[in-house]
């Protein structure tokens, strides 16, 4: 038959003991042994509580009964916490209406203006020059017509502008080809001929003179 195994909580003379059995007695043995075991440590409780001092239970019995009466005071005298918030929604109005006074009296304070000084500062400058004026035709004209034939035609007409007639005409006398460059024709007639006493409104005169012009490599007929 193989040996018990005994438990682990026994003592080690026990367990010594308790290996050494057989199967038939291992039931008998366990039981006995176990309450052995059980008597010898509750023997050892009391003899340990048996040696501990009056005072100490006193104090354990004192310390317990001052924690019940710190917990009891502080469930009686923390605050609900429907009040709490209570209190904080009735703030609310009160810091808002503060802010309102704070923000109509900035409104209303009055803003003061320094007018400051003006400076003023006269550049002196010098006026541009008048533009020069161009000469206008004279309301009368009053002159000789002069002999223009063999000049060419933009020299006669230069001339004639410096009597007061600013207007001409001209033709080809060879064709009718255009003087697109009055300084490429030469005039052979004029009209009022050489000599002719023109007086009177220029307005009556403006393109009434005419040139009969042919190119500078030709003859006149």
């Amino acid at each position: 038959m193989n040996p018990i195994s005994p438990p682990s909580s026994m003592p080690q003379r026990w367990r010594r003991s308790a290996g050494r059995l057989v199967w038939p007695r291992c039931e008998t043995l366990e039981f006995t042994i176990g309450a052995a075991y059980a008597k010898s440590k509750a023997a050892s409780v009391n003899a340990t509580l048996g040696r501990l001092p009056l005072t100490t239970y006193i104090l354990s019995g004192l310390g317990l009964a001052f924690w019940f009466a710190m917990v009891g005071y502080s469930a009686a005298t923390a605050p609900p916490k429907t009040v709490a918030q209570s209190s904080a929604t009735s703030s609310r109005p009160a810091i808002t209406e503060a802010t309102e006074a704070v923000t109509t009296v900035a409104t209303a304070a009055p803003t003061s203006t320094t007018a400051l000084p003006v400076t003023t500062t006269v550049v002196a400058t010098t006026a541009p020059p008048a533009p020069a004026t161009v000469p206008r035709p004279a309301d009368e004209v009053d002159f000789t017509m002069p002999d223009f034939r063999g000049m060419d035609l933009q020299s006669a007409q230069n001339l004639l502008q410096t009597s007061g007639i600013f207007f001409s005409t001209s033709h080809d006398l060879h064709g009718s080809r255009s003087q697109i460059v009055d300084s490429n024709w030469q005039v052979c007639s004029q009209t009022p001929p050489v000599g002719t006493r023109i007086r009177g409104a220029t307005a009556d005169y403006e393109g009434k003179i005419d040139f009969g012009v042919v190119k500078l490599d030709e003859r006149c007929p």
